[in-house]
């Protein structure tokens, strides 16, 4: 219940900061292109992957805010680590399919060992019928244990 709670309490934020800079992503990605002349995403409007490590508990989230509904979004959360923030392995890995437009969110825990940088990287592929229509990868700031 108290998870539940916490990706809902996530969603709003991401939805009230839609406009505003997002704290555990290193790689925000929003609709227009900076220069405003193009739309870059046709059904992606915030997209977020984050951790936080408390004792040796890793709290995972990947979080996509969508436009369009009547699309599927497939979210394929890695939790990866590192020994030098150059070489990152993933040791865990889950996966979220949803149709139509929202907040879509993959909110984990897993169990993490000390002398290890740890990230999460989200991957999203949005799919309308059999065609790809758009694919992203972001990746969370990293974090030592």
């Amino acid at each position: 219940m108290k998870r539940k709670l916490l990706a809902v309490l996530l969603c709003a934020v991401v939805i009230a900061t839609s406009n505003m800079t997002v704290v555990y992503a290193e790689n925000e990605v929003t609709s227009p292109v900076q220069s405003g002349v193009e739309w870059r995403y046709i059904s992606l409007d915030e997209v977020v992957a984050g951790i936080l490590i408390k004792g040796d508990i890793a709290y995972c989230l990947g979080s996509v805010q969508t436009l369009t509904g009547g699309n599927t979004y497939e979210l394929n959360l890695h939790l990866q680590r590192s020994t030098d923030k150059l070489h990152w392995s993933t040791i865990k890995s889950w996966n979220l399919v949803k149709v139509g437009a929202g907040c879509h969110d993959i909110d984990e825990i897993y169990s993490v060992m000390s002398g290890y940088y740890y990230r999460t990287q989200l991957d999203i592929e949005v799919t309308k019928g059999s065609r790809v229509i758009e694919t992203e990868t972001t990746y969370s700031t990293i974090a030592k244990k």
